[in-house]
């Protein structure tokens, strides 16, 4: 692999022992990357990295010829983490304003800490705004209030720019102690 920072000029030029599934590499600003396939004399310029901490993921791609390729991590829109949740609540605001119109990756995991036995478990939603108009995400919850069980969602939605993005826990009972922890990352993909 070759590495080159271009604010300094530095090159370095080595074997490397490639990620395994779910490592990576931590690229400093400024640095270049280009992987070498020594079999067939090619190599693939994947690009400047303008930021640190992004994560060049060294999984399969097939760009066309002489693109560029980031595999940077995508960034972090938005992020909240609800503790103790014992009640019904919200709207609570994810986004004031989403910056621009764009596809994002809404990722929540949601998990009973306390069992309230004979409660019922809440719906737990994300409002948004499309080129259509509100809709709303049902993330996955937990099948029961058990402190055994939770659930977890990764799904997609387009947000119109200038629009809120708010979450909201609905439509539960309480009575006999649930608790959940909430917790939820907007990525813009």
């Amino acid at each position: 692999m070759i590495i080159k920072n271009v604010s300094t000029g530095v090159v370095t030029i080595g074997d490397i022992a490639g990620p395994q599934s779910g490592e990576g590499l931590e690229i400093q600003p400024g640095a270049s990357v280009t992987v070498f396939n020594e079999q067939a004399h090619e190599s693939l310029q994947l690009g400047e990295f303008l930021t640190s901490g992004q994560l060049l993921n060294m999984g399969w791609a097939e760009p066309s010829a002489g693109t560029p390729v980031d595999f940077g991590a995508a960034p972090i829109a938005a992020k909240a983490d609800a503790l103790a949740v014992s009640a019904n609540i919200g709207p609570v605001s994810l986004i004031a304003s989403v910056p621009a119109a764009g596809l994002y990756r809404i990722n929540a995991y949601v998990v009973c800490t306390v069992t309230g036995t004979g409660d019922t478990v809440p719906n737990f939603i994300v409002n948004y705004v499309d080129e259509t108009g509100s809709n709303a995400a049902y993330l996955n919850a937990p099948s029961a209030p058990n402190a055994t069980l939770l659930g977890a969602t990764v799904t997609c939605a387009y947000l119109a720019a200038g629009s809120a993005v708010t979450y909201s826990v609905g439509g539960g009972s309480f009575a006999n102690g649930s608790k959940y922890d909430i917790h939820l990352a907007i990525e813009a993909i």
